[in-house]
Formats: C-alpha cells, structure tokens, sequence
C-alpha cells in the first residue's frame, strides 16, 4: 500500500517465504489474469537493492498489499536505469510456477473432464519437486477428453486444457501467503450484486461493441454418428435476426444425440451469441468498496450511457496503479 510519500512497502523473500524483507518501493502496479500470468512493477534505488543481503534478486519471492487484494509472485526481470540509478523489479504472479514444471516422460493415455486432468497432471509433474501451489481446487464438471502426454510443459498443458474445455484457471494468494489454484468449468454469476454504472463507479474506460462472432440461426450437431447421419437441431432468435440479419453457425455438441437435448444446449448457447459483444475495460477509483466484490472468472452487469445499453461481461483481468490511484 502507497504511503503520504507515494512509497509502497512490499515484501521479499527466498523461494517459500524464507528470509522476508519489508522492502520500499515507488511507481508500484500490480496485475491479475485469468488463463494466464499477472505482472508486478516497481522501482527502487539500486543501491538499496544490492543491500538487501540475497544472493540474486531474480527468482525472489513477492508479496503485495493492495486495495485491488494480495498479489504473490516472483521477480522475473531487473532492468536497470543508468541515469538516475535505479533498478525495476519486473515480476510474474505464482501462475508462472506451471511453467517450471513439466509432465512425466511416460504417462499413458487417460480421460476424464478437463479439471480432473488439470488436477491430475499438477498432482504427477511434482513428483520430483513439488510445484509450489499450497491448494489446488478444479471443477470437474463437462465434457470428458482423453490426453497422452510425454514431458510437456505443464502450463502448456493446463491452458490447453482449460482452453479446449472453456474453463476459467487462476492463481491466487491470500493474506497468509497461500498460494491457490482454481480452476473453474464456467463463470461465477455475480450479475445479481456487482452492477457498474458509468458515471457513478466507472470513472473511465473504453467499450467496443461488434457484429463479429454474433450468431442467431445456430445448427446444433449431435457427435452419436458420423456427420451425415448425427441428428440435429436448428434454433433461432427471431429478435436478433429482425436487428442485425441472418447470422448462421454450426456447433458440434459433445454427449448430446437426441434432438431434445441438442436443442436445449444449442438454446442456451444462442441466448450469448444473439447479442453485440467486444473487449471492455473500466477505470474504478481504488477506494471503491465495490472492489472488493470484482475477481478473475465473475459474470457482472454494467449500465453505459454512452452506449445506451446494459452489457454482462466477464471479467478475464484486473490491474491496480499506485500512482493514479485507480484499478482497471
């Protein structure tokens, strides 16, 4: 957290919290990610860094207070400015602890659900070391896949997984250091307590609304039989269609063979597509007690005027600048 001289203390550590530090820094910025890395930056004087008493500041241990949460992660890179001699310590979130390890050389083919093998595959690549992760919690829910895997980097694996599935992985660290993996087979719906409201919480942003990717007239493809002879079902949004026209896609549905149920699935499927969706991004200020409620993986609602519309939209990322005092 920032004090009244726009210095952050933050803490550093050796791998496992040994050998902590209070360390001051300026121009700290923090960042969290779904399906992959967040980053950490900060400055401090070089002098003070090299009298630190570590043998490297490259691999250390962080940890940050901020209004956004608690960050965890390490120091990947140190550049260094020569004109006014300080040093930037330029981390990555404990998520980069996937791509330390890697999967066993010999591991026969297996299936299950996306989380169950994500589970699997943290559990077996620390067979030799462990990865680091204090909890590991993952949603088994969906569509069973069938893996083989000989060596692969195990964050490789995990985001394939998580990205083949649609799921939703995340690294966290909590107020007493721990550090946990989630995995999550969909969204959390928080439509129904966290409401953004331009002009009142979002102080700025940016909106992109596009036609690109909506579908209102979806075939939904039962994977029983080959493609000619699977059943099918075809829905439409007769609102959408009226609006933008004729959008047409084809979905293959995993498990589904009877028309009923592909027609369930593909109705659900289109009630998202049949709706202008695009990148987003809200500046809040950093005391907003609304902060609190906002993590990777939440289904919220916002209220634009510049749009004149009401979006859901998922949050994928967050961001906190110490100088600005805002989050995004």
């Amino acid at each position: 957290m920032p004090n009244a001289n726009g210095l952050s203390t933050i803490l550093l550590a050796d791998p496992y919290w040994r050998n902590l530090r209070d360390v001051q820094v300026g121009d700290l910025a923090t960042g969290w990610r779904s399906n992959g890395t967040g980053r950490l930056s900060a400055r401090m004087r070089a002098r003070d860094a090299h009298l630190l008493g570590y043998a490297a500041l490259l691999g250390r241990w962080v940890f940050a207070r901020t209004p956004f949460g608690y960050w965890g992660g390490s120091v990947e890179d140190t550049p260094s400015r020569i004109d006014d001699g300080t040093i930037e310590l330029s981390c990555v979130d404990f998520g980069g602890l996937l791509n330390n390890a890697i999967t066993p050389r010999t591991y026969r083919q297996v299936s299950g659900s996306a989380g169950g093998l994500i589970a699997r595959a943290i559990d077996d690549s620390g067979s030799d070391e462990p990865v680091g992760f204090t909890n590991v919690s993952c949603d088994e829910d969906g569509a069973p896949v069938t893996i083989e895997w000989r060596g692969e980097q195990l964050g490789q694996v995990v985001q394939s997984l998580a990205n083949g599935a649609g799921g939703i992985w995340r690294v966290e660290t909590t107020a007493a250091r721990a550090i946990n993996f989630t995995y999550q087979a969909a969204t959390t719906d928080k439509r129904g307590s966290v409401l953004l409201v331009e002009g009142h919480n979002i102080l700025g942003g940016s909106l992109s609304p596009s036609l690109s990717g909506l579908v209102n007239d979806l075939l939904g493809i039962g994977n029983d039989r080959d493609w000619q002879r699977a059943s099918g079902a075809r829905v439409i949004d007769a609102d959408s269609l009226q609006t933008y026209g004729r959008r047409r896609a084809v979905q293959r549905y995993p498990r589904h063979t009877r028309r009923g149920s592909l027609e369930t699935v593909a109705r659900v499927d289109l009630a998202a597509l049949a709706k202008p969706a695009g990148p987003v991004s809200f500046e809040i200020a950093d005391r907003n007690p609304i902060l609190a409620d906002i993590r990777e993986g939440y289904l919220c609602r916002m209220w634009s005027a510049s749009q004149n519309r009401r979006y859901d939209f998922t949050v994928t990322g967050r961001a906190w600048d110490s100088r600005t005092g805002t989050a995004t």
